[in-house]
């Protein structure tokens, strides 16, 4: 109804020019009646790719979408052609992530031929957060000191928080003995140790899962008790696993665990360099004894003994010049 108003409205207005006289062969009716696409946004998808959604104006035939890297287009010819059709939706492949894209809309009726003003967003592509979860370790099978480890990888291209559900039950009965959950984040590209002390006082085989991310894990272990030592007083339980560091380098025992260096060694391949400096630090490998961070000679020591030389010399020479003179 209001699409028909409106060219109702335009089709008045040319007769009324026409009729006051204006009868040249050649001329123009710029009149502003059609408005730009409403509600325009852009998403990343899983993919990497852009989804654009909006609302096409009433008055419109199609919608004219473009985009330019880093700028905004400046008109209906600018930049990269996106989409021109009459749809409120579209999904953007061409693009490659690290790069900023801006896009620009407009509503189009051809009938009159009218283009209306823009509206536009922008985005950062990069590959979404993609996780992982891998390497579950039973630090600790030993009721009541139960202690677990899973090690989340992020490997893709954003930082991003995840939450981790976890799940302790009988294998034989399914029944759940304990379970929980822990929200953290975990940098692209990373990974994240996540350690739990279940609470249980079952003996017999377990399982354990960890779902989150669209990643899951589960693994078999079974529990045991170990009597308490003679005389009787029990005493405090050990510390977990992920708070010790036995050999004092730097890295917790969960740590090394995961790593395969030795708690107890803080230099498992022995090459003058502990696991802590190897791993953290520069990036060699902390069971290769042949792999290890090279040594640089400081160019200091080299520069001092010859500035110190060069000095000596010259002093000498003033020295000698002094003499030559007075004599």
């Amino acid at each position: 109804m209001m699409r028909s108003s409106v060219l109702v409205i335009l089709f008045l207005l040319f007769s009324a020019s026409y009729a006051l006289g204006d009868t040249q062969d050649n001329f123009n009716i710029t009149i502003d009646v059609i408005a730009p696409p409403s509600d325009f946004t852009l998403s990343l998808t899983p993919l990497a790719t852009v989804q654009i959604n909006w609302t096409k104006n009433i008055a419109a035939d199609t919608t004219l979408i473009r985009r330019k890297p880093d700028s905004y287009p400046t008109s209906i010819t600018d930049g990269d052609f996106v989409y021109n059709s009459t749809g409120e939706t579209y999904i953007d492949g061409d693009v490659v992530s690290g790069n900023t894209y801006y896009y620009r809309a407009w509503s189009y009726n051809a009938t009159f031929n009218l283009w209306s003003t823009y509206t536009g967003s922008y985005i950062l592509v990069q590959i979404p957060a993609l996780f992982d979860i891998k390497d579950i370790v039973i630090l600790d099978g030993i009721i009541p000191d139960l202690s677990i480890m899973c090690i989340v990888e992020n490997a893709g291209g954003s930082d991003a928080d995840i939450t981790v559900s976890w799940q302790l039950s009988r294998v034989d009965t399914g029944f759940i003995l304990d379970s929980g959950a822990d929200t953290f984040a975990v940098p692209a590209g990373s990974e994240r140790i996540y350690c739990i002390n279940p609470s249980t006082t079952y003996v017999g085989l377990c399982s354990i899962s960890f779902t989150g991310g669209n990643a899951s894990a589960s693994k078999t272990f079974t529990t045991s008790t170990i009597a308490p030592p003679s005389g009787g007083g029990g005493g405090a339980g050990k510390p977990p696993l992920y708070n010790v560091d036995s050999d004092g380098d730097g890295l917790t025992d969960a740590e090394e665990k995961n790593y395969g260096t030795d708690p107890y060694k803080k230099d498992t391949d022995g090459d003058g360099y502990s696991d802590y400096d190897e791993i953290k630090i520069y990036g060699t490998d902390p069971l290769n004894p042949h792999d290890y961070p090279k040594k640089v000679f400081p160019v200091i020591l080299f520069i001092i003994p010859v500035f110190s030389l060069f000095l000596v010399v010259l002093l000498a020479k003033n020295n000698k010049k002094k003499k030559g003179n007075t004599g």
